[in-house]
Formats: structure tokens, C-alpha cells, sequence
């Protein structure tokens, strides 16, 4: 098979389905497993952000360029997942303190 039609097919793969191009990527940005599955749940959010950037291109008179595959490899999963308070990615204040005790 030739590289054209590879990258041909891709790009009807991820067009069709652009969440597998969000996993992908996601899956290679060396993140632990906890954190991997909290952006996995939030991938609605990443879904999202593509659209509107391919609804800006739309706006602007054109038909859209961007694929999903470029994309979510030009984001920094590790930025995103900091954005987040530990809570928010389900780790409690006391996995980063020891627990205190008060006397009065």
C-alpha cells in the first residue's frame, strides 16, 4: 500500500471518528494510568475544543483544513491535566501531606 493512500484512509478514519485520534494520542503522551483514564472521561471537553476550532475555519470562509490528527498532537496532555486540581483528577490533599493533628 502506497503512503498516500495510508494517510488517505487515516484521515477518513479520524473524520469519521475523531475521538480514536484523541485516544491515540493520549495513549502515547506517557501519562500514568490514573490520569490517563481522568482526561480519557473528559475527552466530551477535547471533542469540543476541535469543533470549534474547525467552526472558526468554517466562519471564516473556508472550508476546514484541520484534522483531527493534527490536532490532539499539538496538544500538551500533561498541560491539560494540570489545569485540573488534584481533587478534580480524584486525588485527595492527604496523598500530598501527612495528616495533622490539632490540640487546643
Amino acid at each position: 500500500m502506497s503512503t498516500s493512500f495510508n494517510q488517505d484512509l487515516r484521515r477518513q478514519i479520524f473524520g469519521e471518528q475523531p475521538e480514536l485520534a484523541f485516544l491515540g494520542h493520549l495513549s502515547r503522551a506517557g501519562l500514568n494510568q490514573q490520569d490517563e483514564q481522568f482526561l480519557r472521561g473528559r475527552a466530551g471537553d477535547f471533542l469540543q475544543r476541535l469543533q470549534q476550532a474547525m467552526g472558526r475555519e468554517l466562519v471564516q470562509g473556508g472550508l476546514p483544513t484541520l484534522q483531527p490528527d493534527q490536532f490532539f498532537e499539538g496538544l500538551d496532555f500533561r498541560n491539560e491535566l494540570y489545569r485540573s486540581t488534584p481533587e478534580q483528577r480524584g486525588r485527595g490533599l492527604g496523598q500530598f501531606s501527612p495528616r495533622t493533628r490539632w490540640q487546643f
